[in-house]
């Protein structure tokens, strides 16, 4: 069993201090001074947890060490060795999370800054860079995220603020393709709710109710491999705000919404939201670059109709798009085994979808 290449870690704002890992593509024989082109993961958890070690090995051409996440994703081809033995770079960011984060602005800005640092030829990254004789080529960025990485990775898709836009856009189980699903503001009740320790349970209350508001924020609580002291009463946060419908109230950052949003059928939702804050959707845009969505058609965490409406959004905006959806597939899409799927069935479906990306970047 093989181990993850090391990365490069630079910090990519000095304010907020927060660092991006860069994993640097194999020397391809006969090539020096590669101008790479960058795919850019960001890591799921919840807006509440995760980080940049959190990284799928799978887009690094790598056997999976079992404690790592994506484990089930084992199996060597030739196809899935492709990001960094065909020269391009992988940049793994961290961004701040959500609690005691006022709202998903700030996740936003993050995107920005992080867009403004690769753009920079300046920085740390690009001297370490030029050292290894390749430089980054910034026309040829993508984004691939995994359940709620999907929220940073729209902002940079979406948005004509970010100054080096991507060319492509891969969401594995994106998280916020419509958070005003029954989904997300309306409360739990019995085998619906998530189980949260008593214990952890009371933490969780005293943060929420504000007695420990002034926490220092988070933005590395990688949830695989070691776990920090942190991360178990803020999954105990994602999962209260899960089971009470309130998970919303903090990305668009008005307290009180999703109650207030319970009086109204589903379609009048949107327009009972302040349109000052309607942005933090971060709706499909016209200029959206190309997208492939994958998710499984059995997701209890996001569930399938969020893609479906993603899908729906990327066609009424004439935006390229493509679709992966594993029928029967759980969050993350799941275990192939359990959906009758051969494993190398299985890993030709992710096989297409990094041939796609590349065959986005190379254009």
């Amino acid at each position: 069993m093989s181990s993850l290449p090391q990365p490069l870690t630079f910090v990519y704002d000095l304010t907020h201090d927060l660092e991006l890992d860069v994993y640097l593509p194999d020397s391809i024989p006969g090539n020096s001074g590669i101008h790479a082109p960058a795919v850019i993961w960001f890591h799921g958890g919840g807006l509440i947890n995760g980080g940049k070690a959190d990284i799928n090995p799978y887009l690094l051409g790598d056997v999976l060490d079992q404690s790592l996440p994506y484990r089930r994703l084992m199996t060597r081809t030739a196809t899935s060795e492709k990001l960094l033995p065909q020269g391009l770079i992988v940049i793994s960011p961290n961004y701040r999370l959500l609690i005691p984060l006022p709202s998903g602005q700030e996740i936003i800005s993050d995107v920005h800054a992080l867009f403004d640092y690769l753009s920079c030829p300046g920085t740390d990254m690009h001297r370490a860079l030029a050292e290894h004789d390749m430089t980054l080529d910034t026309s040829r960025l993508a984004v691939y995220s995994i359940s709620s990485g999907a929220y940073p990775a729209r902002a940079a898709a979406t948005l004509d603020t970010i100054v080096t836009p991507p060319k492509a856009l891969v969401m594995v189980s994106g998280m916020g393709g419509d958070f005003l699903l029954d989904h997300w503001i309306q409360p739990k009740s019995g085998s619906e709710q998530l189980s949260v320790p008593a214990d952890i349970l009371n933490q969780v209350h005293q943060i929420l109710e504000g007695g420990r508001r002034g926490d220092r924020v988070f933005s590395d609580l990688p949830m695989f491999g070691h776990r920090k002291p942190e991360t178990a009463v803020r999954v105990g946060i994602f999962k209260t705000l899960y089971n009470t419908g309130t998970i919303l109230d903090h990305v668009l950052g008005i307290p009180g919404l999703s109650a207030d949003l319970r009086a109204f059928p589903y379609a009048q939702r949107l327009t009972t939201i302040p349109e000052s804050h309607r942005h933090l959707l971060l709706p499909i845009t016209e200029r959206t670059c190309p997208t492939l969505l994958v998710h499984g058609t059995d997701d209890k965490q996001v569930p399938f109709v969020e893609a479906q409406k993603t899908w729906e959004d990327l066609g009424r905006m004439s935006v390229e798009a493509r679709n992966e959806w594993f029928d029967g597939g759980g969050h993350a899409v799941g275990d192939p085994e359990r959906m009758g799927m051969a494993r190398d069935q299985w890993n030709g479906r992710f096989d297409r979808v990094l041939t796609w990306l590349e065959e986005v970047l190379r254009r």
